[in-house]
């Protein structure tokens, strides 16, 4: 075989891969040494750049004395942008070690008072934000009966935790918003309701989440949610909002509650802020991650050295120039001991530099035009910086640059193709683009999912006597095994769904199933294909679907969805049967081009058609099918360019939406 190494750094100035070669090699000084042995390849990286900078591209910035090096990075920031060098905050990128270091939650904070962006999900910020902590203290004060029992205090009047003191930090973030002349109908709405929950005497029609869906009717949660500004950091507050509520709609969920009642208000209360809350403010939650985007437009991107893997940033600022750290587990070492035949491969001894080495090697090599060491040895620095460590390369380096020399590269936009789906996505937006505005785009879940539950057993059901037939296993099909099906689907679909059926509902699924295995008694051969993935790539996404069932007989073939509604009057063609048609009629397009195959027929099953004809059939007309395609492309066209400005007119809709009240007091945007 031929070796082919592949030493050349397409990426950086020639100065910082001479950098980051030198810290591979600068592993002794007077104080510690240790040797890579053969746990390191040898190698040298060399620059593919031809021409070179005309200034130092590794420069050092810190703060001595009474300087503070929070201003010694703004100030170097805003040069930055006075000299028009760079377009974009996003060319700018801070790795760490952790972001949930105290240090870089403070910086961030700081950048962001001084006016930069600062986009760091994974950072401990979340339960931070003013918009989590006016909501939770929303919640807090529609249960006022309860608060001695949430926020606790010692002999001395001081807080005994540290949940009960962030608790009164949200109240008191609350008590300013509704004490805001503006803000007049959100304290009229938290009296009524708290009065309400003081005094409650039945059972209410709504528990948390039903209580946050409220809250967004008003100022200030209302401007939160009505962002017209699509990046990522002008919908953080409604992206923060909606991950707080799928939080607390997975503990009504764990907690097997859906209302609040005269029996369970007190236990749940309590079970919510002393025990569910508490754990997740101990273990803290990230903020919204866009995957398509690792670098937003007008943000400074803080990340860990492991997050920025394979990743590249026109300027890098390295903070943490810290000392290797043991991390190594003694119930581990106690397992390898135990397990292992042979001795560990790295010395455990020598393990902490080696990561050491090697993270920080991966750190410095993201940077592509400019990488800046950061280092605080001021007097009221608590831990001098660099450490010993970083001696050898660092203390060299210089302070200044030749800014006017640069041309920094810009963020390379992804091209990873968006993928859409025909029931997920597409008919969504048809329904209500806002629905699909705050359940698709900004996250929020729906607290109830009402029929969905029927409609997936029945589907369900009819999917495994499907599987039956094509394993060859039809003679098994029988009414009591379809009984069988029904009770473990619907046992399966409740738990996860946390949503129940009466008892007339299962035995109406189960009498939806049976007819339509009688229609399809004797028919069975007919059965091709069933629960069959379909995918439409178009030049800037991606469509997907599932056909529920391909049948085939006299070689003409045909596609069959099913449906649990009521079968529409065929003779009045209704906007979503024309829907569903169009779907159909791609669904057999993209099937003909895949397996070579002509498909004639289209058809709807309608499962509550216990007397008549359950099938609603149509042609397949290619003629029709590039005009389908098209308004798919502008569906997604308009989902991407965000024109969510249009909300249904169908009460059917809106009867039970979560949103409803949110849509009696707003506008859209």
């Amino acid at each position: 075989c031929k070796t082919i190494k592949l030493i050349k750094n397409y990426r950086s100035e020639k100065q910082i891969v001479d950098f980051y070669n030198m810290w591979m090699n600068s592993t002794s000084s007077e104080l510690f040494e240790f040797d890579w042995n053969n746990f390191r390849f040898d190698k040298r990286i060399i620059s593919a750049k031809q021409e070179q900078v005309d200034s130092n591209t590794v420069i050092k910035l810190e703060a001595h004395g009474n300087e503070n090096i929070y201003d010694k990075i703004v100030g170097f920031i805003k040069n930055m942008l006075l000299s028009k060098k760079i377009k974009d905050l996003n060319q700018i990128a801070f790795l760490f070690k952790s972001v949930k270091n105290s240090k870089v939650i403070e910086l961030a904070e700081y950048l962001e008072n001084e006016g930069f962006n600062v986009y760091s999900p994974r950072s401990d910020m979340f339960f931070t934000r003013a918009e989590i902590k006016e909501l939770i203290g929303c919640i807090l004060l529609t249960f006022p009966q309860f608060f001695d029992l949430i926020i606790k205090k010692d002999e001395t009047g001081e807080y005994s935790n540290k949940i009960s003191k962030y608790y009164a930090d949200c109240l008191y973030a609350a008590q300013t918003i509704i004490f805001n002349k503006d803000n007049v109908e959100l304290k009229n709405f938290i009296k009524l309701t708290a009065k309400n929950h003081v005094y409650i005497d039945k059972s209410l029609d709504y528990s948390f989440s039903g209580l946050i869906y409220r809250f967004l009717q008003f100022t200030p949660f209302n401007n939160y949610v009505n962002s017209k500004n699509d990046s990522i950091i002008n919908t953080r507050e409604s992206r923060n909002i909606a991950i707080y509520l799928n939080a607390t709609i997975r503990f009504e969920y764990l907690s097997g509650i859906s209302v609040f009642t005269v029996k369970n208000i007190l236990k749940i209360v309590k079970k919510y802020f002393n025990q569910y809350l508490k754990f997740l403010y101990d273990g803290g939650i990230s903020e919204y991650e866009d995957s398509f985007d690792y670098a937003p437009s007008g943000c400074i991107s803080f990340m860990t050295i492991h997050q920025a893997k394979g990743l590249e940033f026109p300027i890098v600022f390295l903070g943490n120039l810290g000392s290797p750290r043991k991390q190594l587990d003694p119930i581990l070492i106690d397992i390898e001991d135990s397990f292992y035949k042979r001795p560990p491969f790295e010395t455990r001894e020598d393990i902490k530099y080696y990561d050491f080495w090697r993270l920080y090697y991966t750190a410095f090599s993201r940077a592509q035009n400019l990488l800046v060491l950061v280092a605080d040895k001021s007097d009221s620095a608590i831990r001098k910086e660099p450490s010993i460590y970083f001696e050898n390369v660092y203390n060299d380096l210089n302070t200044n640059i030749n800014i006017n020399s640069f041309k920094f590269n810009e963020i390379k936009q992804g091209n990873i193709k968006k993928s859409f789906s025909f029931t997920g996505d597409i008919n969504v937006y048809e329904h209500c683009p806002l629905q699909y505005k705050f359940f698709k785009e900004l996250g929020f879940q729906p607290v109830g999912v009402g029929s969905t539950i029927f409609g997936t057993l029945v589907h369900q059901t009819i999917e495994d006597i499907h599987k039956l037939v094509l394993n060859g296993e039809k003679n098994k099909i029988s009414n009591d095994i379809i009984k069988e099906f029904i009770s473990s689907n619907y046992s399966s679909i409740s738990k996860k769904e946390n949503k129940y059926l009466s008892q007339a509902f299962i035995e109406s699924a189960c009498k939806q199933v049976l007819n339509y295995v009688e229609n399809k008694k004797n028919k069975w051969e007919n059965i091709k294909e069933a629960e069959i993935p379909i995918s439409l790539v178009r030049d800037n996404y991606i469509l997907r679907g599932q056909i529920d069932l391909i049948e085939v007989q006299n070689g003409d073939y045909e596609i069959i969805d099913f449906k649990t509604e009521k079968k529409p009057e065929v003779n009045f063609e209704t906007e979503k049967l024309i829907k569903n048609k169009r779907q159909l009629e791609v669904y057999a397009y993209l099937l003909g081009k895949k397996y070579n195959i002509k498909v004639s027929k289209i058809s709807l099953y309608y499962t509550s058609e216990l007397s008549g004809n359950p099938m609603i059939s149509f042609n397949v007309n290619d003629v029709d099918l590039d005009n389908n395609i098209k308004s798919f492309d502008d569906i997604v066209a308009k989902i991407e360019n965000h024109c969510f400005n249009v909300r249904t007119n169908d009460k059917k809709i809106c009867k039970n939406c979560d949103l409803r009240f949110y849509c009696k007091r707003n506008e859209v945007v």
